[in-house]
């Protein structure tokens, strides 16, 4: 009996660890979107039909801004029912992360390949 409740007790910590890691992801994405749909996707749209280094690839920027709105549409709401799941997930919040610097920084290079 003590074996089940120390894991028990084991799950609702790190379940306690992921809450407190969502509500900072949670924060982040919601910032992050309004970054995303206010800024960024009006500084692709102004990119398109301009001759700039990688234009030939314009569609895939695009692309890369739906895949990203996406995936930060939907916020992590850990559970206990899930919780060997919800900690791949915060692996996965990591990578839309690196993501969306990424396009930030694709974008930024592109306007600046424009103007020289």
């Amino acid at each position: 009996m003590e074996k089940i409740t120390s894991s028990h007790e084991e799950k609702v910590q790190r379940l306690q660890r992921l809450i407190a890691e969502s509500k900072k992801i949670n924060s982040w994405r919601e910032r992050t979107l309004h970054s995303v749909l206010t800024t960024l996707a009006p500084r692709i749209d102004k990119l398109n039909n301009q001759c700039y280094m990688g234009c030939g690839f314009h569609y895939n920027l695009v692309q890369t801004l739906g895949k990203i709105i996406s995936e930060l549409a939907i916020s992590f709401e850990p559970t206990m029912n899930w919780l060997e799941k919800n900690e791949e997930e915060e692996i996965t919040w990591m990578i839309i992360k690196v993501k969306t610097n990424g396009l930030f920084k694709q974008v930024a290079k592109a306007e600046a390949s424009i103007k020289s």
